[in-house]
């Protein structure tokens, strides 16, 4: 019966991530998700960056979490810079950014941070 429960609660923690892949932009690293996750309701306040060469989400108080973009969304290199596309949205490097989401403690080794957020939508 313990290693029944033991299975079941690992299965169940591992299907909370995603994986995680990486691609360069311009020179930045990227990282994005094939699978959407689950929809999970933390709404940040922040700023697009690069910070060691990898993108992220800055919030207000100045914090960078590596930011893994969904399923569906797009990074493309433009005259103006990257460009992020989520749920039609775009956004550049700098924008002030208003994602709703979840954050994940996912490693990835091109682009290492403490947690990571995942927005699953637009504020």
């Amino acid at each position: 019966m313990r290693i029944a429960l033991g299975v079941a609660l690992v299965l169940a923690l591992s299907g909370c991530a995603a994986s995680v892949d990486a691609q360069t932009v311009d020179g930045v690293i990227v990282l994005s998700t094939s699978s959407s996750s689950e929809q999970r309701d933390a709404v940040v306040d922040g700023m697009l960056r690069i910070d060691k060469g990898c993108l992220v989400l800055v919030d207000t108080a100045g914090v960078p979490h590596g930011l893994i973009l969904p399923a569906g969304a797009a990074a493309d290199a433009t005259a103006e810079g990257i460009e992020v596309t989520i749920d039609g949205t775009r956004y550049h490097v700098h924008d002030s950014v208003r994602f709703s989401g979840g954050f994940g403690s996912t490693r990835h080794a091109d682009c290492e941070y403490d947690d990571y957020f995942e927005p699953n939508g637009v504020q």
